[in-house]
């Protein structure tokens, strides 16, 4: 079974054993590869067969990216002004400095294009996962002081 999650394609194929099904992702360049491989006037193997013993979807071989439209592309270059001014800018603060400029935006689409970028905000991650370990060693700072100053 062939399915498209993220960007990537996932494929399932049956494990080594047959039991179960390992799954393998595709990359767009992987697809741009593949799709090299078929070959369109193969006199024993139609194109859908030779898609599926590729584990390429049939949907993809056929596909033409569309160029981007010039007003996106000013967008994406001003969104690249803003962020190199303030890296710390998210999308939601993206899209008020957009407005400031009387650029009208959704969210949404400061978001999808900030991710097409690879642009992401700059701010600090909650540190949640050793907890723990952080108490037990300012105990041990803390009762080692206490015995060292005595």
């Amino acid at each position: 079974m062939v399915g498209q999650g993220g960007g990537d394609f996932i494929v399932d194929r049956a494990g080594a054993d047959g039991a179960g099904a390992a799954q393998k992702s595709l990359s767009c360049s992987d697809a741009r590869e593949l799709r090299k491989l078929v070959d369109h006037d193969h006199p024993d193997l139609s194109v859908s067969r030779q898609c599926a013993l590729l584990g390429l979807p049939r949907s993809t071989l056929y596909y033409q990216p569309t160029a981007v439209q010039e007003s996106t592309l000013r967008i994406m270059a001003r969104i690249d002004a803003l962020y190199m001014e303030d890296p710390c800018s998210g999308s939601r603060r993206m899209v008020g400095y957009l407005a400031r400029d009387e650029i009208p935006i959704s969210r949404d689409r400061v978001r999808n294009l900030m991710r097409r970028m690879g642009i992401r905000a700059i701010y600090q991650k909650p540190r949640t996962g050793d907890f723990q370990e952080r108490c037990h060693s300012l105990a041990a700072f803390q009762a080692a002081w206490i015995n060292g100053s005595a």
